[in-house]
């Protein structure tokens, strides 16, 4: 699943850079139906400084419902361009769902050289929390914690002179021909590592919503994420 960072997210969303006072993340919500004509969406928040890493704790609200392609809540480093001579270059990770199956718990890295793909854990339950972060060991070297556990061995990803962007969202991915999907996904306790070398909220975000998502019950450090 391929994220849009920042001004790639431009084409395909609505930015946002007003950042409303936030209220905390419910444990229950309606599960509604929307979609876009096709492609992807999102409904989550940004920062474009280089980080040093990312981190919240995920939720499945309810249970998600995709027609077709898949939706999926993530926390990540990097983007399309974000990598050497504007190659891709991102660590990613989350809960996923597809048709006809539950969420599961996955990673995902895209170096130029290629996508890989790792599942954690299938028949994640609604309900279920997992705080996910992508963290920065030795400098340019990333991996993923579920838990405060290591999930992923430690991979070096090359970074343009501008570092890497984080991102906290949800996304839905559909053609143009499929039904909607829809999903309710709740994120607390958003923060990331900035150059000083400590945990702080997000300070400078943009928040990412489409005309078929939206973001609702914020806090300084969560939101829940829903198809509108």
């Amino acid at each position: 699943m391929s994220p849009r960072f920042v001004a790639a997210l431009a084409a395909a969303v609505l930015v946002c850079t007003a950042v409303a006072a936030w209220t905390a993340v419910p444990s229950a919500a309606r599960g509604e139906t929307s979609c876009a004509a096709h492609g992807y969406t999102y409904a989550g928040l940004a920062q474009n400084d280089a980080v040093h890493g990312v981190s919240a704790t995920l939720t499945a609200v309810s249970a998600p419902r995709v027609a077709g392609g898949h939706v999926a809540a993530w926390v990540g480093v990097g983007g399309r361009g974000a990598g050497p001579g504007g190659t891709n270059a991102w660590l990613q990770a989350g809960l996923a769902a597809y048709p006809g199956s539950g969420s599961r718990l996955y990673y995902e890295l895209m170096l130029p050289n290629g996508r890989h793909y790792v599942e954690l854990a299938r028949g994640v339950r609604p309900g279920t929390r997992f705080t996910v972060s992508v963290l920065e060991g030795a400098p340019g070297t990333w991996h993923v914690l579920v838990d405060g556990r290591a999930v992923s061995p430690e991979f070096a990803i090359p970074v343009s002179s501008s570092g890497l962007p984080a991102i906290v969202t949800a996304e839905s991915w559909a053609t143009a021909t499929q039904a909607c999907n829809s999903y309710a996904f709740g994120f607390a306790g958003a923060q990331l590592i900035d150059s000083d070398g400590m945990w702080h909220a997000f300070s400078r975000p943009q928040i990412i919503v489409s005309s078929a998502t939206r973001i609702t019950r914020r806090s300084t450090t969560g939101f829940l994420a829903s198809t509108s």
